[in-house]
């Protein structure tokens, strides 16, 4: 029984993806070359725009599953989540290295009512990852030096009162003894 449910849906999963194939990367290349209208200078902002904004926050979002306060079973989901946040650049790159006639007419509509947005896309994604990755750092270091501060307030305040500890008890070698 579990053989043929698991049959059933791995054969769904490959029409759907065979129809996903043949009308998402002419869709989403429709789509592109209806905003940027065949003009060079929309194609390459809006490519740096999609490419950078979609990269960054999927790259942030993936990156909370490091994160020791989510369980285990949550972190794959964050991850995939992170992933379908960038999906308008799986899409570019689906146009771009697909083969099937969808990407290769995704192509042709990239070329004539989106230029520049390609390209555009990869730099504005490399971007947006690079600064996810400079921010993720800078939050990481930032978190560790105010755990360092927290320790050494703690051990200084430690440190005072065993002085002040010090003061209150009397001594032997003092004028009374």
């Amino acid at each position: 029984r579990r053989a043929v449910v698991s049959l059933v849906i791995l054969v769904a999963a490959a029409i759907f993806f065979q129809i996903l194939s043949a009308y998402a990367p002419r869709a989403w290349a429709q789509r592109v070359g209806r905003v940027v209208d065949g003009r060079m200078s929309a194609g390459i902002a809006w490519g740096l725009f999609y490419g950078s904004v979609f990269s960054f926050f999927a790259v942030l979002v993936a990156w909370q599953a490091r994160r020791p306060k989510i369980a285990w079973p949550l972190k794959p989901i964050v991850v995939l989540v992170g992933l379908l946040v960038a999906l308008p650049n799986w899409l570019t790159l689906w146009v771009v290295l697909g083969t099937t006639a969808s990407a290769h007419a995704g192509e042709r509509i990239f070329d004539v009512q989106a230029p520049g947005f390609r390209w555009a896309s990869l730099i504005g994604a490399i971007l947006g990852v690079v600064a996810a990755l400079v921010l993720a750092g800078i939050l990481a270091s930032s978190r560790r030096r105010k755990t360092e501060l927290s320790d050494l307030k703690s051990t200084i305040a430690g440190q005072a009162a065993e002085a002040d500890q010090r003061k209150l008890e009397p001594r032997e070698d003092g004028p009374n003894a």
